[in-house]
């Protein structure tokens, strides 16, 4: 299964200039997993009351640049994260998606971002201090992303 997240830059000037989404695939064994950091997360949180962030390196995502038919893609996608009139979101997209290769967006220092109840993941723009990060999803995020890995692994099983 894959998702695509709507993206965010740190410099709002730049935005539109370089990544404006990101996709991955995600399996079960990868959402349980994210659930378990987020677990970790928690219990440190409860030792270290400071403790906002687990930040850990892991190049997860394909991050690339706007093309029209992603207007298509997404209204015929369904949402994960954010609601209707929220302008950034996560979406489920078919297995077989993929964005034009003009469109990828080099980056470099991609960490995977864990709170005890969210996980993002942030990077920056090849060869630059522009920072982008996906949009944040929580363990109800996560639990419906695992529940559709389950039905669908017992769909083809």
């Amino acid at each position: 299964m894959k998702i695509v997240s709507d993206v965010r830059c740190n410099q709002p000037d730049f935005a539109g200039d370089g990544s404006d989404y990101a996709v991955t695939e995600l399996s079960l064994e990868s959402v349980t997993h994210m659930l378990n950091l987020m677990d970790e997360a928690y219990n440190l949180k409860q030792r270290i009351g400071s403790l906002h962030t687990i930040e850990i390196f892991e190049g997860r995502f394909d991050w690339f640049s706007y093309y029209e038919e992603m207007d298509e893609v997404l209204r015929e996608a369904k949402r994960v994260s954010g609601t209707e009139g929220d302008m950034y979101g996560v979406y489920f997209v078919p297995d077989d998606f993929e964005y034009p290769e003009d469109n990828h967006e080099r980056m470099e220092c991609e960490t995977v971002m864990v709170a005890p109840d969210e996980i993002w993941w942030e990077a920056y723009l090849k060869y630059s201090d522009i920072t982008y990060r996906t949009i944040r999803l929580t363990r109800a995020d996560l639990m419906e992303i695992k529940d559709e890995l389950e039905k669908t692994e017992k769909e083809t099983a």
